[in-house]
């Protein structure tokens, strides 16, 4: 193997690459063998178990009752798609990338033994955790879950259950089931097979001229938006480490190598050999040390065609970053076998047979660790999605250390309806209280099927519609946060106020709530304001004059207020109506916020609490909504304490840069979701740094797509990490989601003729929103 590598950045970090090498060149016995196994597991069942019963689905009414059938068929159709991909143009399943690591120790006085095993066990999982893998030390259990799937693969799909371990029985007698058949098949293509199934056995035959742990993220699948470049059966990626000392062993062999000679076609073999050698003396002088290694993939098929279909794919990757990668044939069995945690005989005798170790610095071996998949996501999550090799996204917005606020760009076209509906639902089924601020309508439907309250704010007078602020005073000191921005807001909605106007108004506040308290109004903020002559005071006490009895906007803040806090989970207030008064339309929006933070004072803190904000661009875009940035960081301080969230979407990112208020959103939210976005737009806010982007990530978020009736692509960012996932919805989803005018309007009717919104979809998706029932009756 060529030893060299490059030095660029790994996608995991130059900093995990050392801890790796730190691993490999820890104190141990000669000829420990250390092993570091990937294995995509299709064994998802009991993630999805977790996830369906956090809601207690099924019970609480006909609201509880839709939750949990929509969590009973989603969970069973990502499991259905654990076995096959979704279709031919996605044929990637969905699984679980495990890895595992394990150390087989040599040992002559077992007692002492253990206690150095014991010590390099704390050593390596401290340096596993500060690379961020958060290892878990096995037992047997989990050694036989890994290779009872191995041996026993077509028991394993179908989900059957093992008998647990037993601790009086060897473990080796508790792995292969007496009906499993292992038989080497003749014919085609020669091949192993185990319980029914084609098993590929591969090696490592040549290796690029240098390795790069980044290029190495490419040969589990491509990690951008080619669906067909995956491997798309279950599989194991192999590497054993063999802790022995080659150098001496190279010298020797170096010194034949070099005194050589050859004439003709193997010339230049030769001198490509004896190079390497070369470079190998000259590094171990240098102090490089020089281990024992040896790579292999193991593939689990269903059928010779899909595995011929399957190795060429796997073939293909590896050959694009400069790999040899063959099937195993004559020893297929033997390198499976090795393939398996503390499977590799490491006797000398052995290794001369297999002669699959190669010899590498443990650098270049570090960086060629199969350490990385895809992201899994958050812990304890509230919904999944897809990554684009099929790895189960886990993704809870309340597990971040900072904050629980989430940014979302998405364009049009990009599934913006979609996903939202499904951060909504999936906090619903949870118990969690939502309040969504639209322009257009978007959740009307969602509001009816989960019979929510629908608030609409017009300016006909008929509404009846107050919010005077000072109606949902909890605490004026506190409060004054929240209040002080809004009535400057009305005040000096352009400008905005300097300290001495913010100094003088505060007071005006303070003052007239003490002496009206909840009758306090804006009207009577302005009497405070005109008591003295202060010109300036004054000016301030005139502008606030229109929102008094006889001002434009009066009727919207005189008396108390009529827009009570509701104890439904989902509440709509809808913005639409009132886009001809912009000015009015960005006061309202603040004391929806502000009266939406009140409730969280006032709620539950353990219960989850979610404040959405569609159409933000508009909302806070331009002259009006410009000047809150401390409004809005009160606002999400506040929703953290509070277990609450509060969720913006834009439709690009450019839009989170407009003002000092969008701005403040994007700094205080510790998620960004960038839905499909035009590649100008992208290149637009790093070319102006406003988003700091390696050009790998440049091109990764550019990727992101949609495809209309099968997934769209999200990229989530974290404070520390993220990725790319996708939404796949089953027939049941669709028809709840549903935005089409048509299809809406069935599921409408449904429900006018007394069905329950369950029996509802279930008729919609049954019947194809009575598009059978036509063709039936055509």
């Amino acid at each position: 193997m060529n030893w060299k590598h490059k030095q660029t950045g790994n996608i995991t970090g130059e900093s995990t690459v050392k801890n790796l090498e730190l691993i490999l060149n820890l104190d141990l016995p000669e000829d420990t063998v250390i092993q570091f196994i990937l294995f995509a597991d299709p064994r998802i069942q009991p993630l999805l178990t977790i996830l369906a019963e956090k809601g207690n689905p099924g019970t609480g009414g006909d609201y509880r009752q839709l939750t949990g059938e929509w969590i009973r068929r989603y969970t069973a159709y990502l499991n259905e798609h654990s076995k096959t991909g979704f279709d031919r143009s996605v044929p990637v399943p969905v699984r679980n990338f495990r890895l595992y690591l394990a150390v087989k120790i040599p040992y002559n006085d077992y007692d002492a033994t253990v206690g150095l095993f014991r010590d390099r066990r704390d050593a390596i999982t401290g340096l596993l955790n500060s690379s961020g893998f958060h290892p878990r030390t096995g037992d047997a259990g989990t050694l036989l879950n890994l290779v009872r799937f191995c041996y026993n693969p077509d028991y394993s799909y179908k989900n059957q259950e093992y008998t647990p371990y037993n601790d009086h029985m060897w473990i080796h007698r508790q792995v292969i089931r007496k009906s499993t058949e292992i038989e080497w098949l003749k014919g085609s293509g020669d091949s192993l097979c185990i319980d029914g199934k084609q098993i590929g056995v591969y090696s490592v035959a040549g290796y690029p001229n240098e390795l790069d742990l980044f290029d190495n993220l490419f040969l589990l699948g491509n990690i951008f938006s080619r669906n067909l470049e995956q491997i798309v059966c279950p599989f194991i990626f192999s590497m054993s480490f063999i802790n022995r000392d080659f150098n001496d062993a190279i010298r020797k062999k170096s010194g034949i190598m070099l005194a050589q000679k050859a004439a003709g076609s193997m010339a230049p073999k030769l001198r490509k050999k004896q190079e390497e050698f070369l470079q190998a003396v000259m590094a171990i002088e240098d102090n490089v040390k020089f281990r024992g290694v040896m790579f292999s993939v193991v593939l689990f098929t269903d059928d010779e065609e899909k595995k011929a279909k399957t190795e060429s794919v796997l073939k293909g990757l590896w050959r694009q970053k400069g790999y040899d990668i063959q099937e195993e044939t004559m020893i297929a069995l033997p390198v499976f076998m090795s393939s398996m945690p503390f499977g590799l005989v490491n006797h000398h005798a052995t290794r001369e047979r297999l002669k699959r170790i190669d010899l590498a610095p443990v650098r270049t071996i570090a960086e060629f660790i199969p350490s990385q998949a895809d992201w899994k996501g958050t812990p304890d999550p509230a919904l999944f999605l897809v990554s684009r090799r099929g790895q189960l996204i886990g993704l809870d917005l309340f597990s971040s250390n900072t904050n629980y606020n989430c940014a979302i760009s998405a364009a049009s076209g990009s599934g913006k309806s979609f996903f939202s509906q499904y951060l909504i639902i999936s906090y619903l089924r949870m118990g969690a209280t939502i309040r969504i601020i639209d322009v257009g309508r978007s959740y009307m439907k969602m509001c009816k099927i989960f019979n929510g309250d629908y608030i609409e704010f017009t300016k006909d007078k008929k509404a009846n519609l107050c919010i005077n602020p000072f109606s949902i005073v909890a605490d004026i000191k506190q409060d004054m946060q929240m209040l002080l921005p809004m009535l400057e807001k009305m005040a000096k909605p352009k400008m905005g106020c300097d300290d001495y106007e913010l100094s003088v108004l505060r007071e005006a506040i303070t003052r007239a709530y003490e002496k009206y308290g909840e009758d306090t109004t804006v009207a009577k903020v302005s009497e405070v304001l005109l008591e003295k002559k202060d010109e300036r005071r004054n000016n301030l006490g005139q502008a606030l004059q229109n929102y008094g009895p006889d001002g434009e906007y009066g009727r919207w803040f005189e008396g108390k207020s009529t827009l009570k806090s509701s104890d439904v989970p989902l509440q709509i207030l809808e913005l639409e109506e009132l886009n001809s008064d912009k000015h009015l339309r960005a006061i309202v929006l603040m004391y929806i916020i502000y009266q939406t933070t009140q409730t969280m004072y006032f709620g539950d803190r353990h219960q989850k609490k979610l404040i959405i904000i569609d159409e933000a661009w508009d909302l806070f875009g331009g002259d009006e909504g410009a000047g809150a940035a401390s409004f809005i960081q009160t606002c999400y301080r506040r929703a953290r304490k509070y277990n609450g969230s509060v969720i913006t979407i834009t439709q690009s990112v450019k839009d989170y840069y407009m003002n000092d208020s969008t701005e403040a959103m994007l700094a205080n939210a510790a998620f960004w979701f960038f839905l499909h976005q035009k590649e100008e737009e992208i290149s637009q806010v790093v070319a102006d740094n406003r988003l700091t982007l390696s050009d790998f990530m440049v091109e990764y978020i550019k990727s992101v797509h949609t495809i209309t009736g099968k997934y769209s692509e999200v990229y989530i960012k974290t404070d520390d990490s993220g990725g790319i996932g996708r939404l796949f919805v089953d027939p049941f989803t669709y028809a709840l989601f549903t935005t089409n005018p048509g299809e809406s309007q069935y599921i409408y009717d449904l429900l006018d003729s007394g069905m329950s919104v369950s029996d509802a979809i279930t008729e919609a998706v049954e019947s194809d929103f009575g598009r059978s029932q036509k063709r039936i009756g055509q």
